[in-house]
């Protein structure tokens, strides 16, 4: 919520991110301990059609692991 305000409040627009942390595959838990938003773009004539800037996600999750090592990638907003 928190990204959405900063970046698109008040807009048609939609915000990406990231979530961090960690699961247990024999118990079925998924532990979200942090996120990062992700520099979005849309195509205004499709929105079918978006940019993601890769390189910045794979920055990111790389200090993201420096500070936090057994965090992964759980999922996307």
């Amino acid at each position: 919520v928190d990204h959405y305000n900063r970046v698109a409040k008040d807009t048609n627009n939609r915000v990406v991110g990231v979530l961090l942390g960690s699961y247990d595959r024999r118990m079925g838990t998924v532990e979200v301990t942090n996120s990062f938003g992700v520099p979005f773009e849309e195509d205004s004539k499709d929105p079918n059609i978006w940019f993601l800037d890769h390189n910045f996600v794979d920055n990111m999750f790389g200090m993201y692991r420096r500070v936090a090592v057994r965090e992964v990638v759980i999922g996307w907003y």
